[in-house]
């Protein structure tokens, strides 16, 4: 069995891809970034390489939709209403965000502010944050 090799962008029903090869898969995801993709409910993967997957969540009584976004070089947004804007940045869990290059927030309600920052959420709620060296 060959592996199937696909040289265009891919995109489900009602989702677009429209950044060179990238993948949009799930409802109202957006791939514009070059070698992009966007998974699960209107996720936003404008940088090239970036990526984006969640955006959906369960209160225990209803669905809400909160989508993430990763918006620059070789960003990542995972989780529920994330956003990276920093190259090679990662945010994950709710409502987190990252700015600056290289960096990283993860938990609920975390943000960074600078390049090479690491911000988390302790168990008892409290966000931490600090630099790379």
């Amino acid at each position: 069995c060959s592996p199937i090799t696909i040289w265009d962008s891919i995109q489900s029903s009602g989702s677009s891809s429209t950044g060179i090869l990238s993948f949009s898969f799930g409802n109202n995801t957006i791939s514009t970034g070059d070698f992009s993709h966007s998974i699960g409910v209107s996720n936003i993967s404008s940088g090239k390489a970036s990526n984006s997957e969640g955006g959906f969540y369960f209160n225990g009584v209803v669905e809400i939709i909160l989508p993430n976004s990763a918006t620059t070089y070789s960003s990542h947004a995972e989780g529920i209403l994330t956003m990276s804007n920093g190259q090679a940045s990662h945010s994950e869990g709710i409502n987190t965000k990252t700015y600056g290059d290289f960096s990283h927030a993860e938990g609920r309600k975390t943000k960074t502010g600078r390049k090479g920052c690491f911000s988390l959420t302790t168990p008892r709620g409290r966000s931490k944050r600090r630099s790379r060296k």
